[in-house]
């Protein structure tokens, strides 16, 4: 990606994009034991097709989904989405942070949530999708991150400026 298609990029984000982190909780297939999985996802959604495909192409990855019209909304327009999970996300991030304005905190968030979420790989051995084994201070950091990430994409009127 080119400088100038980082910017137009990062452009699209700030205005059309999301990037949050979502958890799951799930149970182990043997045990039941539940556990939560925790994904970053970057999106933009747009009812111009030919954009959402351009941006695949200039990335090389995401995952487009189609969304058709509603039958309860028959004037709304069907409606494309791109998605990027964390090990696509983050190298688009890097590209695109010096050029993000509203989602610039956002994007480092993100960041700094793929590198713990290596951390923690590092301390569970393998994916880690369980908390018992997770430092407290990386639990710590975690949580944080997802608060203020959360706190970002709140809607409404923010309660402090």
């Amino acid at each position: 990606m080119t400088k100038t298609e980082a910017a137009y990029f990062a452009g699209i984000i700030d205005g059309e994009g999301s990037l949050r982190i979502f958890e799951m909780k799930q149970k182990r297939p043997v045990t039941g034991q539940p556990y939560t999985v925790a994904h970053l996802r970057l999106s933009v959604g747009n009812t111009d097709g030919p954009l959402v495909h351009w941006l695949r192409e200039m990335t090389g990855s995401g995952a487009i989904q189609f969304i058709p019209i509603r039958k309860d909304h028959p004037n709304w327009k069907s409606l494309y989405q791109i998605v990027w999970s964390t090990g696509s996300a983050g190298p688009l991030l890097k590209q695109m942070l010096p050029y993000l304005r509203l989602k610039k905190r956002h994007a480092e968030i993100a960041l700094d949530w793929i590198e713990l979420s290596r951390e923690m790989r590092h301390h569970v051995g393998g994916r880690g999708r369980t908390d018992r084994t997770i430092p407290p201070e990386i639990r710590e950091k975690r949580d944080a991150l997802l608060t203020e990430l959360k706190s970002l994409n709140r809607r409404g009127i923010p309660l402090s400026s």
